[in-house]
């Protein structure tokens, strides 16, 4: 059950689809109590994923029931959707005329893809301390390289300006 869980928080994740694009987390939660029979066995925190240009939309149709211990991941209630972990289900529940389709979340592993990550906007005060400090609990740092350390580019040369002299005879 580790792999279940989120690797920056240690919670335990689930992933619902098909959630009205219209619905704030008040209204999922309303649904998700008429439509789950065992949802009053849960205990977690709903969280939807949001972004800035999705007009009157209020999440992207995906939330995310975050789980607040391993013996609620591990209960029966979980188990009743019949969740696979190779693939997102129906469970046979609907709100409205959308399936009700529920997963666990699969953390993100990025471990043999990346390689340096970029951050932008970083005050010119901060050191190296600071960054470490601020991205250790992702893992292990192997360097760190801060640009103020980065060699200075040369500025391009002047253009040569050509002066042409004309004389009155």
């Amino acid at each position: 059950m580790e792999e279940l869980r989120d690797p920056i928080t240690g919670r335990w994740t689930l992933m619902v689809a098909n959630v009205n694009k219209l619905w704030g987390t008040t209204e999922v939660e309303f649904h998700l109590q008429r439509t789950i029979p065992f949802w009053h066995e849960i205990n977690c925190e709903i969280l939807l994923m949001q972004h800035k240009n999705l007009g009157g939309l209020k999440n992207r149709g995906v939330a995310h029931l975050e789980l607040s211990s391993s013996a609620e991941a591990r209960s029966p209630a979980p188990a009743a959707v019949t969740i696979s972990r190779t693939h997102m289900v129906d469970t046979g529940y609907a709100i409205g005329d959308a399936p009700l389709r529920i997963d666990w979340r699969r953390p993100e592993r990025y471990d043999d893809t990346i390689r340096a990550v970029y951050a932008a906007n970083a005050p010119v005060t901060i050191t190296k301390s600071d960054v470490s400090a601020l991205f250790g609990r992702f893992g292990q740092i192997e360097s760190i390289f801060l640009s103020a350390e980065l060699p200075k580019k040369a500025p391009p040369p002047a253009p040569h300006r050509s002066v042409v002299w004309s004389a009155a005879c």
